[in-house]
C-alpha cells in the first residue's frame, strides 16, 4: 500500500480531474479503516495475528501517506485554470494529520530508516528463522524509504504553506502552531529542529495572524484553551498562549536553543 500512495503523489500532476473525487474517497475510507484499527475495535485475534506478524502494517506511515496523496492530488495542478471546476475539500485530511500530532510527537519510529538505522535487531524476536525472516524484511523495507517525520513534514507544508489551498484560516494556522510547539517538546532533537524550522517559516509568512498567541494583552479569545481538542475549531486556541517557547529555550540542544530564540526574533519584529 506504502509504494502506491507513494506512486500516486509522485505523478498526481498527470491524473486526470475526473478521477480526483473517487481518489479522495478512497483515501478516506483507508484512513478511517486504520483509525479503527488504532483505536482498539478489531477483534482481540486479529490484533494478536497482526502482532506477530513479521511485516505488519505501519498505520501511522499510511495514515501520513494517504494525507499527502490527497494534497498532491490538488497541488500538482494549475491552481488558476481549475479553480472552477475542482470542488475537493480536504478539512477531512487536514483534520486527521492534526489529530496525528500528538501520537506522532511520542512516536518511537517517527525518525526510523530501515536502510539507515544503526538500532540493533530484537535478539529475542523469532531467533530460530532469524535469518530468513531478516532478509526477506531487508527486502520489503527498501520500498518506502522516507521516515515518518520526513512525512510530517511535507503535509505540514501543504497545510500551512502552500498556497494551492487558497487563503489560509487563522484559526487553522494559530491551532497548528500551538499543537506544532507542544510537540516540539517531546520529539527528538533533529525532529524538533526540523519541525522549528517550519515554524520558522510559517511565521515569516503568516506572523501578524498568529502572533496574538505569542502576547498575552493580544490575546483574542475568550474562555480556556482545550488542547485535546479533536478538531482546530473545538480547541479555542486563541485563548491559549505559546508558553513552549521558554522551555524550548532551556533545550539541552544548541540548536534548538536557537531555533527557539529565531522564531521569538521574528515575532518581535512582527507589527
Amino acid at each position: 500500500m506504502g509504494a502506491v500512495l507513494e506512486g500516486l503523489a509522485k505523478y498526481a500532476h498527470l491524473i486526470i480531474q475526473d478521477f480526483f473525487g473517487d481518489l479522495l474517497e478512497a483515501l478516506k475510507d483507508l484512513i478511517s479503516k486504520l483509525e479503527i484499527n488504532e483505536d482498539g475495535k478489531e477483534s482481540a485475534e486479529d490484533r494478536q495475528e497482526r502482532d506477530q506478524t513479521p511485516d505488519s502494517r505501519n498505520t501511522a506511515r499510511e495514515a501520513l501517506l494517504c494525507t499527502i496523496t490527497a494534497f498532491a492530488l490538488l497541488d500538482g495542478q494549475d491552481v488558476s485554470k481549475s479553480a472552477s471546476s475542482l470542488h475537493l475539500d480536504l478539512n477531512f485530511f487536514i483534520t486527521q494529520l492534526y489529530r496525528s500530532l500528538y501520537p506522532l510527537a511520542i512516536n518511537p519510529e517517527i525518525e526510523f530508516n530501515p536502510e539507515t538505522s544503526l538500532r540493533l535487531p530484537d535478539p529475542y524476536a523469532q531467533a530460530h528463522n532469524d535469518s530468513e525472516i531478516t532478509q526477506s524484511q531487508r527486502r520489503r523495507a527498501k520500498v518506502n524509504f522516507q521516515t515518518p517525520m520526513v512525512l510530517l513534514l511535507r503535509c505540514l507544508q501543504f497545510t500551512l504553506l502552500s498556497r494551492a489551498h487558497g487563503q489560509i484560516p487563522p484559526i487553522r494556522l494559530a491551532g497548528f502552531t500551538k499543537r506544532l510547539m507542544t510537540t516540539s517538546l517531546q520529539l527528538p532533537e533533529k525532529s524538533s529542529q526540523a519541525v522549528l524550522s517550519l515554524m520558522a517559516r510559517i511565521v515569516k509568512q503568516h506572523g501578524q495572524k498568529i502572533a496574538p498567541l505569542w502576547h498575552t494583552e493580544e490575546r483574542k479569545g475568550d474562555g480556556v484553551f482545550k488542547p485535546a481538542a479533536t478538531t482546530v475549531e473545538e480547541s479555542n486556541v486563541f485563548a491559549g498562549t505559546i508558553w513552549e517557547g521558554e522551555i524550548l529555550r532551556l533545550h539541552y540542544c544548541p540548536q534548538v536553543r536557537d531555533a527557539a530564540f529565531d522564531i521569538d526574533k521574528i515575532i518581535s519584529s512582527v507589527k
